[in-house]
């Protein structure tokens, strides 16, 4: 049983952040995880702190759980954010299931798509797509064909359970679980081409089949064999990351090595706002290149 938040809207905010860590409201729960990029002074008291539902830890080997404080356990829950549905789930590595900082990507996507004018149809890849805001951000926009791989088969699920809680009318996603990169190799074969691409690899990953992504090896190939795939004439490509040392300015440098002919239209640092101040809490990095669009 999934237990549904009776908002409609926005239903996360980031409460404080410090001490490396940060305390987030996703819908009716409160909870505190680390942060390696938030080294200052939490705003708000130990108290309040000590109110979340739950704390996830990490070990110094690197394991993590989940601490409860309120409940025992807590079953999946929804929540909306910008007329969409996601499932939200504790799970064992620390995330919940969406990522907010992708909120400001939404806009830069929007505004990209919209430049492909007279395009009817156009075709869009999203890779390490995850749980799906933006497949669904997309499906949500425009009349398009918009291609979702991860390497999970929980991640597939979970996005097209996504889908279905957000109720978008003739949406055309293809769901396909798959290594990144042999699926573009694939395309390349196939003669596939692609109006834009969006991409938020992980540092290290592992496929269904025992295939090993590790990002300074492997994401600079990528992007080479991405260029294959791409509309010669009009496109365009969005990286993200949350590698510690991949900045906006890493992420510019390495599309402009693999598309020179392209532009770059922005590179800026993913954050989250807290709720009660102005304080920004940096979530990791975006670029974004285009060719043949009027921005």
């Amino acid at each position: 049983m999934i237990k549904e938040n009776f908002k409609k809207n926005d239903d996360y905010q980031l409460l404080d952040s410090g001490n490396f860590r940060k305390l987030e409201r996703f819908g009716p729960y409160i909870f505190d995880r680390p942060s390696a990029q938030a080294p200052w002074s939490p705003m708000l008291s130990k108290k309040a702190w000590q109110q979340c539902d739950a704390k996830y830890e990490r070990s110094p080997q690197g394991q993590g759980k989940w601490i409860y404080f309120k409940k025992k356990s807590i079953t999946p829950w929804l929540i909306h954010q910008k007329n969409k549905a996601f499932i939200l789930k504790m799970t064992d590595f620390g995330h919940l299931g969406i990522f907010p900082e992708h909120l400001q990507i939404e806009n830069h996507i929007e505004s990209m798509s919209i430049s492909l004018g007279e395009i009817k149809r156009p075709k869009f890849l999203n890779l390490f797509a995850y749980t799906g805001s933006l497949s669904l951000h997309l499906a949500q926009k425009f009349s398009c064909e918009t291609v979702h791989l991860d390497a999970s088969k929980t991640s597939i699920s979970w996005a097209r359970d996504n889908l279905e809680k957000t109720q978008i009318n003739n949406s055309k996603i293809r769901w396909i679980c798959d290594d990144a990169v042999k699926f573009v190799a694939r395309e390349i074969r196939r003669n596939s081409q692609y109006e834009g691409i969006i991409l938020d690899p992980p540092t290290y990953g592992r496929g269904q089949k025992g295939e090993i992504w590790k990002i300074e090896k492997h994401l600079p190939r990528l992007l080479k064999e991405l260029r294959k795939i791409l509309r010669k004439d009009k496109y365009f490509i969005v990286l993200s990351s949350h590698s510690p040392g991949y900045t906006p300015i890493t992420l510019t440098n390495l599309l402009k090595e693999s598309f020179p002919q392209a532009e770059c239209q922005t590179a800026f640092e993913l954050f989250i706002c807290e709720d009660k101040s102005e304080r920004k809490l940096p979530s990791g990095a975006c670029a974004i290149f285009s060719s043949g669009l009027s921005t």
